[in-house]
């Protein structure tokens, strides 16, 4: 659960106010379903659980966690993290 975790971002889903994420110092991403009374962790495939920041899209399908090694971004429906292909120290093309 979430009960001693440091948590750095929250983001509710625009689908529901019960379906909240949290971003940890250094366990990644926990969702709750019911509004916060239980909490499971959601980082299948996250190689950095350092979460720094959390932002889910408008139709509420993706959610993007930001972390010291760049986004990733796991899709709602199957909990599978891939890398959004932006990176820190990333420089957009001149």
């Amino acid at each position: 659960g979430l009960d001693q975790e440091d948590v750095f971002a929250l983001t509710i889903d625009p689908r529901g106010p019960r379906i909240v994420y949290a971003g940890t110092y250094q366990d990644g991403v926990f969702k709750t379903s019911n509004g916060g009374r239980s909490w499971r962790p959601f980082n299948r495939g996250l190689t950095d659980l350092g979460i720094r920041a959390l932002v889910i899209s408008s139709d509420g399908r993706t959610l993007y966690s930001g972390t010291d090694s760049g986004v990733f971004r796991p899709t709602m429906i199957s909990s599978a993290v891939q890398p959004s292909g932006f990176t820190p120290d990333a420089r957009p093309p001149l």
